[in-house]
């Protein structure tokens, strides 16, 4: 039996699964739970860093649709730095923002060189949010999660590593690193640490990170001293 037929029934198998109240996920993943892991973290690390508290968001999208990180910048009043590459959506990330003081915000992709890069986009990004956070770096994974018959286009955008994105910024520390690139989140986390960086907490959307990826980026995170706990879409790592 084939690896493609095997994935071809899954979705429905799981939607029959499903009605009986039964949940079907890989052997490779944790156990997970659907909460706002940021609800735990966000407050435990105020408490040690206080008004040294900074994050760094990484896929910031319009900086509230399906943002975990947004509801605390607002409640706790947190400093930090947003990247988004999409120009429709770099604007909206400004409206967000606009009147919050301490929020850096920079229009562009974490790459692996700096430089212009190919984003692939959802045909119909422009003017639909959930479509532009499907945009990627990885063709695939946005054909990937497109409904039956969706098409996608490509724009250049201009990018930069995080070590060169860090040094711009002149940022030796981070409490928190958020990620949500649909499936580059475990290079941003290899990029961080190749930067010299050690965030108290990383939260990365591992949900469209393959067996290979995920196992590797756990491997890392492990190695590097930190705890894992999962929630269906996220991981939060925990510095030791």
């Amino acid at each position: 039996m084939s690896i493609a037929y095997v994935v071809r029934w899954m979705a429905p198998v799981a939607r029959l699964a499903s009605r009986f109240g039964v949940k079907l996920t890989r052997s490779w993943r944790y156990p997970q739970c659907d909460v706002n892991l940021l609800n735990i973290a966000v407050p435990a690390l105020l408490v040690d860093r206080g008004a040294d508290f900074f994050f760094l968001q990484v896929g910031a999208s319009d900086g509230k649709t399906n943002d975990p990180l947004y509801p605390l910048v607002v409640r706790y009043g947190l400093r930090g730095l947003c990247v988004e590459p999409l120009p429709q959506s770099f604007q909206l990330l400004q409206e967000t923002y606009r009147d919050r003081a301490g929020i850096i915000l920079e229009n562009l992709a974490i790459s692996a060189t700096d430089g212009p890069v190919t984003l692939t986009v959802a045909d119909g990004a422009g003017m639909n949010i959930d479509l532009a956070q499907k945009s990627s770096l990885s063709g695939d994974c946005v054909r990937k999660h497109l409904p039956v018959g969706g098409r996608v286009n490509t724009i250049q955008v201009a990018s930069m590593t995080i070590g060169s994105l860090c040094r711009k910024h002149g940022l030796k520390r981070l409490s928190l690193l958020q990620v949500d690139t649909e499936g580059f989140d475990f290079q941003v986390i290899r990029q961080t640490f190749d930067a010299g960086l050690m965030p108290d907490a990383i939260h990365y959307e591992s949900l469209h990170l393959g067996r290979s990826e995920m196992e590797d980026c756990r491997a890392l995170l492990r190695e590097k001293g930190y705890e894992l706990v999962e929630s269906t879409v996220n991981t939060l790592a925990w510095k030791k």
